[in-house]
């Protein structure tokens, strides 16, 4: 391990708030001996610390999947599209209701714009209800 990366070990070491978990990893550093309560601790540290690098890992590469993706991404601009005179939007589900009203996870909206009615509709509809 070179002496910069022992060095940004002990800085991190100073932020992390278990104080039986900096010992330990001290006691590993400075090559002393563990017992048996100790590696244990150690080797679930250790996993918990892996799985983090891991997880991170993934997120990055598929940030930036997602940023190459929308990055590359042509948008059509919307020509004149005009105005309405009138709009109603309807919530049909949410997931915070009051009442007697139906709920679930996800989002339901009927929005009529003058004549023309849409239904935006994000719910899992895990009910089968109305199909």
């Amino acid at each position: 391990m070179s002496d910069s990366n022992l060095e940004e070990i002990k800085k991190l070491l100073k932020e992390y708030p278990l104080k039986r978990d900096r010992e330990i990893v001290n006691k590993i550093l400075e090559g002393e001996h563990l017992s048996e309560k100790e590696l244990v601790r150690a080797f679930h540290v250790s996993l918990s610390f892996f799985t983090l690098m891991v997880l991170n890992k993934r997120f990055e590469r598929n940030k930036q999947v997602a940023e190459d993706e929308w990055s590359s991404t042509k948008l059509k601009k919307l020509d004149d599209i005009g105005t309405v005179e009138n709009l109603e939007i309807i919530p049909l589900i949410d997931y915070h209701t009051e009442g007697e009203f139906l709920t679930e996870k996800g989002v339901s909206y009927y929005v009529k714009a003058d004549d023309t009615g849409i239904l935006f509709d994000t719910g899992l509809n895990l009910s089968r209800i109305n199909i």
